[in-house]
């Protein structure tokens, strides 16, 4: 399929960035179909944390939000257009992985890759720094991959209605109309998957306590050359 956006404009391509799903859906059926790409840029990212959250590994995540597309792809004409597209788009990308997962079952356990992850931004986002203190920044990415490998021991249940609700921050109706169950049950996987978290979290901060105020490398070196220099020439 040739894409009709990567070679437009960039005012056009606002333009169609303003049109509904709905909107787009109507356009691709009726033969515009390289108005997908707008689709997949939309919600690849959402996509991908609901598959990284069943699946547990980067890759196969992706090779599951492939599937997905493809499979949306070719059942658009199913999709009504009275319906929230972004639910239905996710319950097929939630089949997606689910079916994946089944299949590798008989293989290998999937080995969580929670150190190459994207997903958690908005967990994050407070943590993230625009300076070039290396240091400072070695210690966010340690940070997150405490949050993603945290995240990644949940139940698979409570992992991906987690996913849902507090980093992609979906309702709870959203979300228990994506993962196909009730409210009460979004609700208390949700409070159950912060326990966990704290426990786990907290046992990991206490291991990561002593190791705070750190003091070695370039700066310990700096300061033992200066102070040295101060001697040599007092």
């Amino acid at each position: 399929m040739t894409s009709k956006i990567s070679n437009l404009g960039q005012k056009l391509r606002q333009g169609l960035d303003r049109l509904t799903d709905e909107e787009i859906v109507s356009r691709i059926l009726a033969g515009d179909t390289g108005l997908f790409e707008l689709i997949m840029r939309r919600y690849n990212q959402r996509l991908y944390r609901i598959a990284r959250g069943v699946l547990r590994s980067e890759a196969e995540a992706e090779d599951a939000v492939q599937d997905a597309y493809i499979a949306a792809f070719y059942r658009l004409g199913q999709f009504s257009a009275t319906g929230n597209f972004g639910g239905w788009l996710c319950k097929v990308a939630v089949n997606q992985a689910l079916m994946r997962r089944r299949r590798l079952k008989s293989g290998p356990e999937l080995v969580s890759d929670s150190n190459r992850t994207q997903y958690g931004d908005q967990i994050m986002c407070a943590l993230e720094s625009e300076s070039d203190n290396p240091e400072r920044e070695a210690g966010n990415a340690q940070v997150r991959r405490v949050l993603e490998r945290a995240i990644d021991e949940l139940p698979q249940p409570f992992r991906t209605t987690f996913i849902l609700r507090e980093v992609d921050q979906l309702s709870v109706s959203e979300t228990a109309e994506i993962l196909d169950i009730p409210m009460a049950t979004v609700k208390s996987r949700t409070h159950r998957a912060r326990n966990l978290l704290r426990s786990e979290l907290d046992a990991e901060l206490s291991n990561a306590v002593r190791e705070t105020f750190g003091f070695a490398g370039k700066r310990c070196d700096r300061i033992v050359d200066s102070v040295m220099k101060r001697i040599e020439y007092s």
